[in-house]
């Protein structure tokens, strides 16, 4: 009983500590306001930016998208696009230099898988290779303890030792732009349904990103009623996450209403994902513009070339000669391979010989929905095409 009393008595004088702490720091902040005097007429500094116009260098971000929504990969593909300048989409990448992922639910080995197919499917040089390799800093933590928000003997949350760990380990290594932690839930002993926790999780990461200059991105789980029309705070339980950081983006699949408008395919449907901008203190109106993205088979991100606006009159030169050469390739009745006829076609230069295999590849993709939404070629088979003979299609002059 002695000992209860004692324990009993050792917390109440940690918490009346920590109170006073907490006095003590909030009088000194209120003996420091900002000076205006040199400011209201000076001009500012520019904004600093890591991704121009899109995300503010140095402050919090949020990901946030349902399951399957390319979220990791989308913060991994900006982690190698602040080591090498440059992403895939129009996305102009102004703030270069080292990169931190801190994956709690990757292990080694899928990490390796991962990064050797983007550096092929990006077509990354060997210059590019060679940033990489200096830059690209990773840790795998499936297995591992990988929380930087606990709670203390009040059930208060606050920076664990890990997480001051990592903030003296930033500070120390030259030159850190981008900071990504996925899931967010994974580095917090805070509940998801807590918006007091949330918030907490939100300036967290936004506290990581001030004192170590870097931008530090969350990636968090979509509530299951995201809707077409993206507004701010999607992410799942409390959404005070937001709040505290300065910049939010969603990520979610295609809809089959979309992929209707887009002539885009069933099968193809489930390859695309919309990237949008929904919070920015910083951002400009452009922002909020969706970007569609294409994943590629192993789930790499690239641009998705659609027209909501379809109909059969886009069918060019280009389209009109590569139809040609299906006919020629399909004389026998059966249909082709796709990869084949691809072939086929940068052999005839009507997909340039040129361009880089992503692009070829995307050439490809557009030249094959074209045909297929405008009804000149059909699915012979699994990834096989052959020309539509059957009627329903509209009928073309090759020679017009």
């Amino acid at each position: 009983m002695t000992e209860k009393v004692i324990n009993l008595q050792d917390r109440k004088a940690d918490v009346v500590d920590e109170l006073q702490k907490r006095v003590e720091e909030a009088s000194n902040i209120w003996n420091n306001p900002m000076n205006l005097t040199a400011l209201v007429d000076a001009e500012p500094k520019p904004q600093k930016w890591f991704i121009k116009d899109r995300i503010v260098a140095g402050r919090g971000a949020v990901v946030s998208g349902l399951g399957g929504s390319s979220k990791t990969r989308f913060v991994i593909h900006l982690a190698v696009g602040a080591c090498i300048g440059d992403l895939p989409w129009d996305w102009e990448v102004v703030q270069t230099g080292r990169s931190l992922l801190v994956l709690t639910e990757d292990t080694e080995d899928e990490f390796h898988r991962m990064i050797h197919n983007m550096c092929k499917s990006l077509e990354i040089t060997q210059e590019e290779k060679r940033k990489l390799y200096e830059r690209l800093i990773i840790y795998p933590l499936a297995g591992q303890q990988s929380i930087l928000l606990s709670k203390d003997k009040s059930g208060n949350l606050k920076p664990s030792p890990l997480f001051n760990d990592l903030v003296n380990f930033i500070k120390k290594t030259d030159d850190i732009v981008f900071i990504g932690l996925d899931p967010a839930l994974s580095i917090t002993d805070g509940e998801e349904m807590d918006q007091s926790h949330q918030r907490r999780l939100g300036k967290m990461a936004d506290d990581l990103a001030v004192l170590t200059g870097a931008v530090v991105m969350l990636v968090a789980h979509a509530s299951k009623n995201l809707k077409d029309e993206i507004t701010s705070h999607n992410s799942r339980g409390g959404g005070a996450l937001v709040d505290a950081v300065r910049g939010e983006f969603v990520m979610r699949n295609m809809t089959k209403n979309e992929a209707r408008k887009a002539k885009v395919s069933e099968e193809d449907r489930h390859k695309i994902v919309q990237l949008v901008g929904v919070k920015g203190n910083m951002l400009p109106p452009s922002a909020y513009i969706p970007v569609w993205l294409l994943r590629d088979q192993f789930g790499n991100l690239q641009p998705a070339e659609l027209d909501f606006n379809l109909d059969v009159d886009c069918i060019g030169r280009r389209e009109k000669d590569a139809l040609k050469v299906l006919v020629d390739l399909c004389s026998d009745g059966t249909g082709i391979k796709i990869v084949e006829w691809k072939k086929a076609l940068i052999e005839a230069d009507i997909i340039k010989k040129s361009k880089k295999q992503k692009s070829q590849e995307q050439d490809m993709y557009i030249i094959k929905k074209k045909l297929f939404d405008a009804g000149m070629i059909k699915k012979d088979g699994r990834g096989i095409y052959k020309p539509d003979e059957s009627g329903d299609g509209p009928d073309y002059d090759f020679d017009d």
